[in-house]
This record gives structure tokens, sequence and C-alpha cells, in this order.
């Protein structure tokens, strides 16, 4: 399966001072499909900026350590 990961942010603001808090954060996965409903390739990421590169790779450790964290509850 070929899949995209974002992380999609919620904050709450208080209407009578205006201050923002943040609620919650999520990944959001998102699956490409073909005209048939099947998973389809996704064209390759591009990093342009080294902000790019460094959310990228921050992304990266973030799943590996929820993947390490499944793992270790799978065994247990």
């Amino acid at each position: 399966m070929f899949f995209n990961f974002r992380i999609v942010t919620v904050e709450v603001e208080d209407l009578e001072c205006s201050d923002r808090k943040k609620a919650l954060s999520s990944f959001f996965t998102m699956v490409a499909l073909d005209k048939k409903g099947k998973t389809s390739l996704l064209p390759n990421l591009i990093l342009n900026t080294l902000k790019e590169i460094v959310a990228f790779d921050e992304g990266k450790k973030d799943m590996n350590s929820i993947k390490q964290k499944e793992n270790k509850e799978q065994m247990t």
C-alpha cells in the first residue's frame, strides 16, 4: 500500500481575548487510489528547503518511535 502522512493540528481560540491554544495534534494518513479503488503509486517527495528536510526527518523519527511502541505492545 502506498500512503502519505500529514500531521494535523487543531487549535482553540478564546473569543474574548483571542488567545489560541493547541487542542490536539494527530497523524492523518492519505492513501492514493486509482479509478478502480485500488492503491496506486504516489509521486516521489521533493524536499526543497532545510525546513522541509528537518520536518521530514522528524516525521520519520516519530513514525519509527510509534512503530517500536506498537511492536512492544504486541509482544506483551
